[in-house]
């Protein structure tokens, strides 16, 4: 029941802009989220029907999910404080 993965195009720039330390960590929770979209410490966006975010470090993860297509697009990665602007 695993989900594929899938990135905006300005998501592996944002990803390329940081320290390795925090990208390795990053890689490492979208990882996960192939195989738990929706994980205990992730939020539901008010506001959206089928949006989310994860929290890593000082980094948030703002992504989709497609339940008919199996999907994860994966929308923006930015630092806290931009991540809701």
């Amino acid at each position: 029941m695993n989900y594929t993965i899938h990135y905006d195009k300005n998501v592996l720039r944002e990803i390329k802009r940081m320290e390795q330390k925090g990208a390795y960590r990053i890689w490492l929770a979208i990882d996960t989220l192939s195989n738990e979209p929706r994980p205990i410490y992730g939020m539901k966006l008010k506001g959206k029907e089928n949006e989310y975010r994860i929290r890593v470090g000082d980094y948030r993860v703002l992504y989709a999910i497609n339940n008919i297509d199996r999907k994860i697009i994966i929308t923006h990665i930015k630092h806290r404080k931009d991540a809701y602007r």
